[in-house]
């Protein structure tokens, strides 16, 4: 949020290299998914003798299908910008001491249920599915409220974002890393 209380927007057109990377190499592997899902839940459906078992069953794969068949959708449309070297985004400069997309950025905080606490976000372009981060580091985009938040921000920076059940987060950035993510992912 920003100070007047309304929550930043922050519009990004593009992918980070890395990201243009996972998306090209992930698409098939995406789509060899589905289809296997494919194969299963049509096996399922037909093998199976009784309604009761056939439903619980081909309930489960369906939804793993339909799961992965709506990752490969997302893969395929971010696939139209990853093919396209307009809109491939430079890394952050390394000198750069503001959070923007593409920073690793550390915060802590404390609160009554759990103590101090300490959390790693890369802010990332879009939520790409089939890209797991780095141990310990949770992926946030510029429409979370945390990533929205964290725009713009400089280490010391009080910030506040709305967690889980709306619950008011009020945290530090205490680190920014503008070279994290290039090291991280590289191809």
């Amino acid at each position: 949020m920003n100070n007047s209380g309304e929550r930043r927007r922050v519009e990004v057109v593009g992918l980070l290299p890395h990201e243009a990377h996972f998306v090209i190499t992930g698409l098939a592997k995406a789509i060899e998914t589905r289809d296997l899902l494919r194969g299963e839940y049509i096996d399922d459906v037909t093998a199976k003798e009784g309604r009761v078992a056939k439903f619980q069953t081909s309930g489960r794969i369906s939804k793993e299908y339909h799961d992965q068949a709506r990752r490969v959708e997302i893969i395929e449309a971010l696939g139209l910008v990853a093919g396209n070297p307009a809109y491939i985004l430079e890394y952050p400069d390394p000198r750069l001491e503001s959070v923007t997309v593409g920073s690793r950025v550390t915060v802590s905080g404390s609160d009554e249920v759990t103590g101090e606490w300490k959390d790693i976000f890369d802010i990332v372009t879009h939520d790409i599915p089939e890209i797991e981060p780095s141990e310990g580091v949770t992926f946030r985009t510029t429409e979370t409220s945390v990533g929205a938040a964290l725009i713009g921000r400089v280490v010391g920076d009080t910030v506040g974002w709305l967690g889980r059940n709306r619950v008011p987060i009020i945290a530090r950035v205490v680190e920014i890393d503008q070279e994290a993510q290039k090291q991280s992912y590289a191809n």
